[in-house]
């Protein structure tokens, strides 16, 4: 009928324009009289309602072709379902005015997280006072690229960031990370049993040389293994780090997917100057830099997350290098054109 008529104008004329139809949009575009209204409707739920039914109706009419495919081809049912959750991964912005109460609420409501925060972060902390005092902590939506030349410890420092927020405790004692959340760890360089030996030494504070050896001391030796049956036993009252290495992660897209499907709290990708692009034809500076724009678009913004990236100065700035060339700089340059933060090692 007419009232379903004007519903689906909404849907695929109207909100691609980024607005809600007006009565004479109507009158001329569908040919339905309607008589006028004095009362005001909010436009900003009138938008999350069609936006709401169009993604009901995206959703039934793509997941029928997925289940066809499931038996024949799993795989590739996967595969579509992924595409099927990034391309409905629209992202609601909102418009506000000074006298919008829930506007106001927003800030009030972020004062008061803040105030409540020993030394009043925002986001979740570092190891490094020094750092949180400047940056009030990883805040959702927010890039942080750590960049330097090969073999400093870029992923050594990455992983450190994420063990401090897996452990670390609020000043009321509670965990920055609450029960049953999670935080994603890619690294694009290392398999996942090696980020994961890394960190698991980082938080027993082992000699990483002697434990990838097998040669810890007796003492070290029985606290690592006893730490191993802990992990192994469900708790409910515990976070968890989800790892994924370059056998599953190859673009920004299965990062996104990954990123819809568990949720995390705080994104790591650890060399992501590594992930392809459908063009082959580029560049690494080219590739370097669409991923980094893709990252804070597409994920830290699209999901409001935080993300914590590591990424090298070019191949011609060598380890014992004190001056960086030209070209590196450049690099660093233009991550920061898209990068909220950018910590550099020396």
């Amino acid at each position: 009928d007419d009232d379903r008529k004007i519903f689906e104008a909404c849907e695929e004329i109207f909100l691609p324009k980024g607005r809600m139809p007006n009565i004479t949009d109507i009158r001329l575009h569908l040919k339905i009289e309607l008589a006028e209204t004095a009362e005001v409707y909010d436009a900003e739920l009138c938008a999350k309602e069609v936006v709401r039914r169009a993604l009901s109706v995206k959703l039934n009419t793509d997941i029928g072709p997925i289940i066809d495919v499931i038996p024949d081809d799993p795989y590739k049912a996967r595969d579509m379902l992924s595409e099927l959750v990034q391309g409905t991964n629209w992202s609601i912005g909102n418009i506000v005015r000074t006298s919008q109460p829930s506007a106001i609420e927003e800030i009030k409501k972020r004062y008061v997280e803040a105030k409540a925060r020993d030394g009043g972060l925002l986001g979740y902390s570092s190891p490094w006072p020094s750092r949180d005092k400047r940056s009030l902590g990883l805040q959702p939506g927010e890039v942080t690229v750590l960049l330097a030349k090969r073999k400093t410890g870029k992923s050594w420092l990455l992983l450190k960031w994420a063990e401090h927020i897996w452990t670390a405790k609020l000043p009321n004692g509670e965990p920055e990370l609450k029960a049953g959340e999670n935080m994603l760890i890619i690294s694009m360089e290392m398999p996942v049993w090696q980020v994961m030996r890394r960190l698991f030494a980082i938080r027993n504070k082992l000699d990483y040389e002697k434990f990838r050896a097998g040669k810890l001391n007796p003492d070290d030796e029985l606290r690592f293994y006893q730490w191993c049956e802990e992990m192994k036993t469900p708790d409910p009252t515990r976070s968890e780090l989800i790892f994924a290495g370059s056998d599953t992660v190859r673009t920004v897209a299965d990062v996104m997917g990954l990123v819809a499907q568990y949720r995390p709290k705080v994104v790591f990708i650890d060399s992501f100057y590594i992930l392809s692009r459908p063009d082959k034809r580029m560049q690494l500076w080219e590739r370097m830099l669409a991923n980094i724009s893709d990252i804070k678009l597409d994920i830290a913004v699209a999901f409001g997350v935080p993300v914590i990236a590591t990424t090298q100065l070019s191949g011609q700035v060598k380890r014992g290098d004190l001056d960086a060339e030209a070209d590196a700089v450049a690099y660093a340059k233009a991550i920061g054109d898209y990068a909220d933060s950018i910590a550099g090692l020396v």
